[in-house]
């Protein structure tokens, strides 16, 4: 696609277009609300993103959902869940915007070029492009390590909703994890042995490694392997919907999930998923495990419909606890 960057109307609501951003175009696909889009709401103020020309149809009466995206091959193994739920959010009048990161899918530039301050500044700049175009500040919704970018823009600014899907709270443990798979397939070759302390040691040192088919560069995971999720972080948030997938007939959260938002509640958050009712300025966090298969992951294509029904009803503003009844 090029041309005109501004979004292109399809008869489904889905818009996808290319924005000017830091180093390059990003790839996007904008889910429109399912409102009458005819007649324009009046002008724009304040700056806009270079090369794009935000366009207001009628005001949604909710507020604008902004993903912020997975690591290397877990959202392409996403791309499906995550088109499911951005339709499911627009048909309730969310505008949705999903984004290619730099470096990643169809936006322009290569993985090997892609770096954790590049992606900082072109999720800034669709932000403010998204609640130029509603009017409304966008909440988050993110996946997997999603989390990390979202913690850093909350430093800045904090979102008025955050959707969590399976939040990755520690970059490091994540980052290990993703080098295995470099371990792994050495092991199956000719070569010598390799272990997860020699590939740090050579991306700290500036180099690249390719990794499960991605060229990693070393400024890109020395910055992921420093990045955390806090109770701090999340308490800047006025409505927290955590959301974990687990596969036994019993869901429940994660420990590492449990702790976090205990010390949330530690903090004054009250418990929605128990039927807490909060005081007008106190934080809600919706905590929950649901019955599905880990989408991000699984060799094949695969889908959660419980996770999105009970990320529909916490955007809805309800509690997703006494209509699913999944525990945490």
């Amino acid at each position: 696609m090029n041309g005109d960057p501004r979004p292109r109307a399809h008869s489904s609501g889905l818009q996808p277009f290319f924005l000017e951003a830091t180093r390059g175009r990003l790839f996007c696909l904008l889910h429109e609300p399912a409102v009458d889009e005819s007649r324009d709401s009046g002008p724009h103020h304040g700056s806009q993103p270079t090369g794009v020309r935000p366009e207001r149809g009628a005001a949604s009466q909710h507020a604008p959902v902004l993903f912020l995206p997975p690591f290397a091959e877990e959202m392409n193994k996403a791309r499906r869940m995550i088109s499911l739920q951005a339709r499911a959010l627009a048909a309730a009048g969310h505008r949705v915007l999903i984004p290619d990161l730099y470096g990643t899918g169809d936006s322009d530039g290569d993985f090997a070029d892609a770096s954790w301050e590049t992606w900082i500044q072109d999720l800034t700049l669709l932000r403010r492009w998204l609640q130029e175009r509603d009017g409304l500040p966008p909440c988050f919704w993110s996946l997997r390590t999603g989390a990390l970018l979202g913690a850093e823009l909350t430093a800045t600014e904090a979102p008025p909703q955050w959707l969590l899907w399976q939040p990755v709270v520690n970059g490091q443990q994540f980052f290990t994890q993703f080098l295995r798979l470099k371990v792994a397939a050495e092991m199956t070759g000719t070569g010598p042995p390799v272990d997860t302390r020699a590939l740090r040691a050579e991306l700290s040192a500036g180099s690249s490694v390719e990794i499960a088919g991605y060229e990693v560069p070393g400024p890109l995971a020395v910055a992921l392997d420093s990045k955390t999720l806090s109770a701090t972080t999340l308490a800047r948030v006025p409505r927290v919907g955590w959301f974990e997938v687990t596969t036994g007939t019993t869901p429940s959260l994660s420990p590492v999930a449990k702790k976090v938002i205990d010390e949330c509640r530690a903090h004054g958050a009250s418990d929605a998923s128990h039927g807490q009712v909060a005081s007008s300025d106190a934080q809600v966090i919706d905590a929950q495990a649901v019955q599905g298969q880990p989408f991000w992951s699984t060799p094949e294509i695969t889908l959660a419909p419980e996770l999105l029904e009970a990320s529909s009803r916490f955007l809805a503003g309800a509690s997703t606890a006494a209509s699913s009844g999944f525990a945490s």
